[in-house]
């Protein structure tokens, strides 16, 4: 997909806070993200290298007598992590998940670990299980949509929320975010006026909520029509409880260069 860097760090950016302001059931994984964000040395100086390592060890000790001990596999799994050692993490997580199948986070966190190895294979695999055994689940079409972009498959994922959007009875937050969703891709698919007419018919149909707005304010916007995107961010800080103004104007103050 080539999408210069403006798109991938506004735009992108933007939705995806929409819908983690706007969305109770979407959720990350913090300590994933600050490995992957390369931020280890900072958040966790607190131990040193030795002092995660003696642990380690303490925990595979563990594990040689009781490989499913979910105790000790859950504290090597937040060591290596916190080490950055994304390819010893996998070993643990696999187990997590094999336990626990009714659990998704281990599975999606699995999923990411895959994708930053560039194991997309397996990232997809384990993605599809989770859509068929959860196909409206917002969390993880978010998860493999944000699998399926960087892999120049924008029309893959499109068909994919659409499928999700005409085979499952989708109510509340969780129709909205599939629809929020939808009009991301067609934005970073270039294709603004799909994106656009996402937006506009959610807002017809939900006159009260502020995400649509602010997410067609961002796209017109980005197509430089200033004065067009300033009403409609106005009319979402208007609508949005107050907790989630602060963001809202932060996104508002955005401008068009960063």
């Amino acid at each position: 997909m080539n999408l210069s860097d403006f798109k991938r760090s506004t735009l992108m950016y933007a939705v995806l806070i929409l819908m983690l302001i706007g969305l109770a059931t979407f959720s990350v994984f913090p300590i994933f993200n600050a490995v992957t964000a390369k931020e280890t040395t900072s958040q966790f100086n607190f131990e040193s290298q030795e002092e995660l390592n003696q642990r380690a060890q303490g925990y595979q000790l563990v594990l040689d007598r009781e490989p499913e001990n979910q105790t000790a596999l859950r504290g090597l799994l937040e060591i290596r992590l916190k080490q950055g050692d994304l390819t010893a993490a996998v070993g643990p997580l696999e187990t997590l998940a094999n336990l626990n199948p009714d659990l998704t986070d281990y599975r999606l966190l699995l999923a990411q670990t895959k994708q930053q190895l560039e194991d997309y294979a397996g990232a997809k695999s384990i993605y599809q299980d989770l859509l068929n055994q959860y196909p409206g689940d917002i969390r993880i079409l978010q998860g493999m949509i944000n699998l399926l972009l960087p892999l120049d498959e924008s029309q893959t994922a499109i068909d994919l929320i659409q499928k999700t959007l005409s085979q499952n009875q989708l109510t509340g937050d969780n129709l909205i975010g599939v629809q929020l969703l939808l009009g991301q891709v067609y934005a970073l698919s270039d294709r603004f006026s799909e994106a656009i007419a996402v937006y506009d018919q959610m807002i017809a149909a939900n006159q009260q909520d502020f995400r649509p707005l602010v997410a067609k304010a961002i796209v017109v916007r980005n197509q430089g029509d200033t004065e067009t995107a300033s009403n409609l961010f106005t009319q979402a800080l208007s609508l949005a409880p107050t907790q989630y103004q602060e963001q809202i104007q932060a996104l508002a103050n955005l401008r068009i260069s960063e």
